[in-house]
């Protein structure tokens, strides 16, 4: 009497379906990453500024000084006060940061203007006279942090073109330093 083979493996419509299912899946993380890389990358800028703000505050605490912070509408950086004026921070860590054309940065508090500073924290010779004679304006900022943990109370809300979710710093006179996810709905 024959008896019926077990099936050793499996059939070629078995594994047709298990490679679709495969690739359906595949296809929809691939998804699912690259949807939101506007947000992402606002994510990670907002937390790098509140990083880099909450280390100028901390610095000035253990070192004593004065640190500045400059804001434009691009860009930021960080200034300690010196005998011969403000001046960049030599840290590495605190270099300016100029943003990709797509931020924006917005400085909000009392006698803060939310206008765009005109200053190019990226140019290190600021100070100097210019070729014709002129000074050029001295860096100045617009936010402080003192070695006694005092802030200037401000918002800095941050901003990219192609998604309506921002991100809100704001610090208080303790020197305390929150970020926050707005959506667009919290408006």
């Amino acid at each position: 009497m024959l008896r019926p083979r077990p099936q050793a493996g499996f059939t070629l419509l078995e594994l047709v379906v298990v490679l679709l299912l495969v690739g359906v899946i595949l296809g929809l993380a691939v998804v699912g990453i690259t949807a939101r890389p506007a947000s992402n990358a606002l994510k990670d800028e907002a937390l790098r500024l509140h990083q880099l703000t909450q280390l100028a505050a901390e610095s000035a605490i253990i070192y004593g000084d004065a640190i500045g912070m400059v804001v434009g509408r691009a860009e930021y950086g960080f200034l300690v006060a010196t005998e011969a004026g403000w001046q960049p921070l030599p840290d590495e860590v605190f270099r300016p940061r100029a943003l990709d054309d797509a931020f924006t940065l917005e400085l909000y508090g009392e006698g803060l203007s939310d206008e765009d500073t005109a200053l190019a924290v990226n140019t290190p010779d600021r100070e100097e006279d210019d070729d014709d004679g002129e000074d050029k304006p001295r860096l100045q900022p617009q936010v402080l942090f003192m070695g006694t943990g005092e802030a200037t109370p401000f918002e800095v809300v941050l901003k990219h073109a192609d998604t309506d979710v921002q991100y809100k710093m704001t610090a208080r006179t303790t020197g305390a330093i929150d970020l926050a996810r707005v959506e667009p709905d919290d408006n």
